[in-house]
């Protein structure tokens, strides 16, 4: 049985493109979601144990939505799980989301990713994503980053040393420009 059905896939689909309105939205989606505080969170833990991975994208895109009704952060423990995972698409986002959330918890997970210590996927997307965990540590701020980013900043791959030393560098000149 399918998580999502064909049409509650198009109406997600219509709305990342702004095809409807969020209103319209949820008068013909199939489940009454507006009032479900934990709607994404429930579809993104079976989607998880199913690895549907089309399912993980499509609740990616829903989750910019619903942020209203279901809080965001809330949805960073999967995300950390799911980034650990070969078997989707979606890591960029789930990197993104960490770092918008401040998750100082999803850290050692990206550390991983820009060691390419996870498994491996296409070469591509792997160096993309190891320059954009960098990124997202930075972004998450905090001591525990600057630490994380010294660590890449002798441990990664040329382009993650360089990426983690160009972070550290804009840390500090941010840091004397606000006068810390």
């Amino acid at each position: 049985m399918a998580i999502l059905s064909e049409i509650d896939k198009q109406l997600i689909l219509d709305l990342a493109v702004n095809k409807i309105e969020i209103d319209e939205f949820y008068n013909r989606y199939s489940v009454n979601i507006s009032d479900d505080h934990s709607y994404v969170l429930r579809m993104l833990e079976l989607a998880e144990q199913a690895q549907d991975a089309e399912t993980i994208e499509y609740l990616t895109y829903l989750r910019g939505y619903h942020r209203d009704v279901e809080p965001k952060h809330i949805h960073c423990e999967i995300f950390r799980r799911l980034l650990l995972e070969e078997w989707h698409h979606s890591h960029e986002y789930m990197i993104d989301a960490l770092w918008f959330e401040k998750e100082t918890a999803g850290i050692p997970v990206l550390v991983q990713r820009a060691l390419g210590t996870l498994p491996q996927l296409d070469e591509l997307d792997d160096a993309s994503l190891r320059k954009r965990s960098v990124y997202a540590i930075a972004k998450i701020g905090g001591e525990s980053a600057v630490e994380a980013l010294k660590d890449l900043a002798e441990r990664g791959s040329k382009q993650v040393r360089e990426t983690a030393q160009k972070c550290i560098q804009d840390i500090h000149n941010d840091a004397k420009y606000l006068g810390s």
